[in-house]
């Protein structure tokens, strides 16, 4: 057993190694991004008066692998690139930052391709004086334009995994009123606010596209 588990470990930082270097090119294209950060949550904040006590940050994922990670227990990953939205309290007792949102998407040679948008369980508090949402939608459109990709694309709600009437699966232990609510906030998330972006129904890809070329 204990040699499985070398051999494992072995094949795993081989693969590890491999996939880091599949993503060096995102380097210079992340810089763009995280310097023009602050100025994209200034233009996205609700009511800008100068006393939010939050210092938000961004910061760039990239795994081989998806699901439950070591560093974001309170986030389940559909994907293994996003950006995570942190945030640390700066009037209260949060000494350390506090994952609170993030967007997961896949990478092909021309698109990228937003799989998923969640808020972290129990943060509302330090969602509220932002459209989250809209900023890591931006976020996304920023690097693939830095990327020099030509879209970013955006399903509808109903192919969310997560969809109660899409998917029988997602509505165990639901009730009828809950997956409602699930369901508009999906379409909420996946439909609206890609519309607000600027993104455009293409009936040939099935998807919401925000054209950067």
């Amino acid at each position: 057993m204990r040699l499985i588990r070398r051999i494992l470990g072995f094949i795993g930082s081989i693969l590890d190694r491999r996939f880091q270097k599949k993503i060096i090119t995102f380097q210079q294209p992340l810089q763009k991004v995280q310097s023009r950060f602050s100025d994209m949550l200034r233009d996205h904040v609700k009511d800008w008066n100068g006393d939010i006590n939050y210092r938000y940050s961004l910061e760039f994922v990239a795994t081989r692998r998806a699901g439950w990670w070591a560093s974001y227990p309170n986030l389940y990953w559909d994907t293994k690139l996003g950006f995570v939205l942190y945030v640390k309290d700066v009037s209260g007792d949060m000494q350390e930052k506090v994952p609170i949102a993030m967007i997961g998407f896949e990478k092909d040679s021309t698109c990228l391709f937003v799989r998923q948008v969640q808020g972290v369980e129990g943060k509302q508090k330090y969602l509220a004086p932002l459209y989250w949402e809209k900023l890591l939608y931006r976020v996304v459109i920023l690097l693939a334009r830095r990327l020099n990709l030509q879209e970013v694309r955006v399903p509808t709600a109903d192919k969310s995994p997560y969809h109660p009437f899409a998917n029988p699966e997602a509505s165990e232990h639901l009730t009828f009123p809950q997956c409602q609510t699930r369901a508009y906030r999906l379409h909420f998330v996946y439909e609206v606010i890609p519309k607000h972006c600027g993104f455009k129904w293409r009936d040939e890809v099935q998807a919401h596209t925000f054209v950067l070329l």
